[in-house]
């Protein structure tokens, strides 16, 4: 079962289930570039060293109404772009020249006859009882992941080759459902993850075509969602910490490159995120200068009703999430080292009228408590940064 780190109310997986690592160490090399090809270097979670006190420190920060980390005068957020270069694979890039993943995600949760279709057998004991029930990791490894699972399970398959087929994508199930959109502590993955693994290695059938998508914009709104609901109760975070470089001001700007970046929606200043248990909105155009473009006051919408958890099988803003994705706009961005973007006066004021409003300054006050400890978090965070590149060197 995944170890989590806990500590007050905040809890995160900080190690994988033993089963799932095993599944990876004996995987052979054409299983693990499948896997690469879908799902890129999310593998990599397994072996990534977590750090629970940083992230604990950075919620501290966060302002949920407008989905932007504060430290003092200055926001950031998770972007999308950022997220996909963290786990985007060479493999990937090949497949999505041959079928672009330009569709934005919406999950839905499969009946039980699908999820036992999607696995190509005829064995939905493991399944649970009813529709929309968490699926047990171990009773997915026991299946796919065992060197020998064919000899007792093979009666549930057509044949070798089609179980075969499937220990790839029943691997990424598990990494999915246990690291990245991990479930709790009793080592369950959630339905939706299933859909999601599905539309990943087979694409999705929409408008008689067959689209693809990547994970990028689910990952963000789940990284929304966890932040949020910290706040208010226990929650279990991801191992995936693709904002944590954004926090040391001497790194500006490395975890980007030059290329195209959403700076807002169509209809909306913002985009709608869907995650894998509800949907978040997204403002890039709030942190423009998080691009090195020129800051200026950001458009103000309300957000609120696009604070939503999924009740149904869907989203009822399905449509209005891929219509606004499909009409986002982007920017031509090119990162220079240590360049300072520049803010307008207006964003100034804004900026000013906007800190002005809050009753509570809290962590974002340069004297604060919090402020004292994230300071020595950084510090720490740095020299781990030097030692590895000392490291490195004298190899």
């Amino acid at each position: 079962m995944a170890q989590f780190h806990s500590r007050e109310k905040f809890k995160m997986v900080t190690k994988p289930d033993d089963y799932l690592k095993l599944w990876w160490v004996y995987m052979g090399p054409d299983e693990r570039k499948i896997i690469r090809t879908h799902v890129g270097h999310l593998s990599s979670l397994i072996e990534m060293d977590a750090w629970p006190e940083i992230i604990h420190v950075l919620t501290t920060f966060w302002d949920d109404q407008n989905m932007v980390f504060r430290f003092g005068d200055v926001e950031l957020t998770p972007t999308i772009e950022e997220v996909l270069i963290c786990y985007e694979s060479i493999e990937i890039c090949f497949k999505r020249k041959e079928k672009p993943d330009k569709n934005i995600l919406v999950p839905a949760v499969w009946d039980r006859q699908t999820i036992k279709e999607a696995f190509l057998t005829d064995d939905d004991t493991w399944l649970g009882e009813r529709d929309g029930e968490n699926i047990t990791f171990r009773e997915l490894y026991h299946r796919f992941g065992r060197f020998n699972a064919f000899h007792k399970f093979g009666h549930k398959f057509e044949s070798e080759t089609k179980w075969k087929e499937m220990r790839a994508f029943a691997f990424a199930v598990g990494l999915l459902g246990t690291m990245v959109f991990p479930q709790g502590e009793n080592g369950t993955i959630h339905p939706r993850v299933v859909t999601v693994a599905h539309a990943l290695f087979f694409g999705v059938d929409y408008d008689y075509t067959k689209v693809f998508h990547n994970l990028a914009p689910m990952i963000v709104a789940d990284i929304y969602q966890a932040l949020g609901r910290f706040q208010v109760e226990s929650r279990f975070f991801s191992r995936l910490q693709p904002y944590i470089t954004m926090v040391d001001d001497e790194a500006f700007g490395k975890g980007f490159e030059n290329g195209k970046y959403t700076i807002r929606g169509g209809k909306w200043p913002f985009l709608v995120l869907p995650g894998l248990r509800g949907t978040r909105p997204y403002n890039p155009g709030r942190v423009l200068r998080q691009f090195e473009i020129k800051q200026e006051a950001p458009q103000i919408d309300s957000m609120l009703r696009f604070f939503t958890e999924y009740n149904e099988s869907e989203s009822l803003l399905k449509d209005d999430m891929i219509n606004g994705w499909r009409r986002r706009r982007w920017t031509e961005v090119t990162f220079h080292i240590e360049h300072d973007p520049e803010i307008s006066n207006t964003y100034k004021e804004w900026l000013k009228k906007s800190l002005a409003g809050a009753l509570i300054p809290g962590p974002n006050v340069p004297t604060g408590v919090v402020d004292v400890e994230f300071e020595h978090q950084i510090w720490l965070y740095r020299l781990q940064n030097e030692f590895q590149k000392s490291e490195i060197a004298h190899r």
